[in-house]
């Protein structure tokens, strides 16, 4: 609502100054609005020709993470995943160590 009331304000207050007649001040706006309608529609049909980016479900999720994320929380959940995956490197080195002396010792 307020930023209704703040467009329509921003709208009355370029009417009004405008230098010339009300109909003019719309034609003018009306041309300018066709103008980047004409510029998005040629940018669409030029980008047409280029192939689609690729979207991953990933992507999605890490954009909505990193825009809707404290920074605290990020980084406690980046050491977290850090330090799981140091405890799983570890893991399995030492499964594999203990495999190896297992099989070498019989």
């Amino acid at each position: 609502d307020r930023r209704r009331k703040y467009l329509t304000q921003k709208l009355a207050a370029a009417v009004f100054a405008h230098p010339h007649s009300l109909r003019s001040f719309c034609l003018q706006a009306h041309q300018a609005a066709t103008n980047i309608q004409t510029s998005k529609q040629n940018n669409n049909n030029n980008n047409n020709n280029k192939p689609p980016p690729t979207f991953t479900i990933f992507d999605f999720i890490l954009k909505s993470f990193l825009q809707h994320t404290p920074l605290s929380v990020a980084l406690h959940l980046l050491d977290a995943l850090v330090q799981l995956t140091l405890d799983t490197t570890f893991a399995s080195f030492t499964l594999t160590t203990n495999t190896l002396a297992t099989l070498v010792h019989k």
